[in-house]
């Protein structure tokens, strides 16, 4: 949620839409975008490490803009702001 400027949970709870901040830029420069974050994130579901944990329900990831972010869970998660604001996703 550190970079996101909004999001909206679907009616049934299992989608959310992050709108990514247009502002934020990695430390060498370059703006972050939808597709940086879905790469973080794939990149720890893959992983064996403790952060995968934290993501555990998450069914698909998704980048269709530069600004936006859809992430699908196989249930209602509550939870998943928390867990995406975590430094060990960062």
């Amino acid at each position: 949620p550190g970079v996101a400027e909004s999001w909206t949970f679907s009616a049934d709870g299992k989608t959310v839409t992050f709108k990514i901040r247009e502002d934020v830029r990695f430390s060498n420069g370059p703006q972050v975008s939808a597709a940086d974050v879905k790469f973080t994130l794939d990149r720890h579901l893959k992983s064996n490490s403790q952060s995968k944990n934290f993501l555990r329900g998450i069914t698909k990831i998704e980048a269709p803009s530069k600004f936006q972010l859809i992430i699908q869970m196989d249930d209602r998660n509550v939870g998943i702001l928390k867990a995406l604001s975590r430094d060990q996703l960062g």
